[in-house]
């Protein structure tokens, strides 16, 4: 983890719901991983990673504050 969130049960849990969409995306060809990954589907960002990156970014910022 890049930043020390370990401890954390929040960030933790939505850094693996991040990572089980971006791999059902890779899976239903809405990224590609090759030769990094790339977003070939805006609804599927729209609808299923934006919401989980909104909560990814209020937990860093409330750890910001902190």
């Amino acid at each position: 983890m890049s930043v020390p969130f370990e401890e954390s049960r929040d960030a933790v849990a939505v850094l693996d719901k991040i990572k089980a969409v971006v791999d059902k995306g890779v899976e239903k060809r809405y990224f590609q991983r090759t030769p990094h990954l790339v977003l070939l589907s805006r609804s599927f960002y729209s609808r299923e990673l934006k919401p989980l990156l909104a909560e990814w970014i209020a937990i860093f910022l409330a750890f910001q504050v902190g």
